[in-house]
């Protein structure tokens, strides 16, 4: 049995992480960034979250779960209201989440890059914002040599159609696929693998 520690907004709208002990025992920490949370109340009892986790053997510690957005929506295409005529740069809740993103980026051996396609009509603007910030912070914490995508079956490429990594919601975990290089070109995020 899995023991969960979210970390909630005051009025519990927002959920900066989830942290999962898979085994005390074990150092080994895993960072996987999606896209937002849900709102189900028992975090770990939601159906993305069990399938990353489960995915995972049993040599990890702890499963860092964060969120390009910690808005807690069911429908994505809804995320956009959140974010109405705020400046990303000076959006209290997005600097709150980028710092919960930066701690587990700094903590993890491994980062799984796994927010999905971007919702239709949604802000690219709001979205390369943060994807461009968490470039920088796993360039700054010399993390490059340590992201990861999941392979989802029945997927024949290891990106979407809008060249963003698989979320879990997709499809069965089949695999990890290592990047070999990752970086922003024309505002967008560009992975190679191996």
């Amino acid at each position: 049995e899995y023991q969960g520690v979210t970390y909630y907004s005051d009025d519990e709208k927002e959920r900066y992480l989830l942290k999962v002990i898979c085994d005390p025992e074990v150092d080994k920490s895993v960072t996987v960034i999606m896209l937002n949370p849900t709102t189900t109340e028992e975090s770990l009892a939601d159906s993305v979250i069990q399938k990353a986790i489960h995915y995972f053997p049993n040599k990890i510690g702890k499963v860092n779960i964060v969120n390009l957005f910690p808005f807690r929506e069911n429908h994505i295409h809804q995320l956009d209201e959140h974010m109405k005529e705020q400046n990303m740069r000076d959006f209290s809740i997005i600097k709150q989440n980028l710092h919960m993103i930066k701690l587990a980026i700094k903590d993890a051996d491994e980062i799984i890059l796994a927010w999905g396609s971007l919702p239709d009509d949604f802000s690219e603007a709001h979205c390369h914002t943060c994807i461009r910030d968490i470039v920088h912070l796993i360039r700054m914490f010399h993390k490059t040599n340590h992201c990861y995508v999941f392979e989802i079956e029945g997927q024949e490429s290891l990106l979407t159609w809008d060249n963003h990594p698989h979320h879990p919601r997709e499809g069965k975990i089949k695999g990890l696929q290592h990047v070999s290089e990752l970086w922003i070109e024309d505002d967008c995020l560009v992975l190679r693998f191996q």
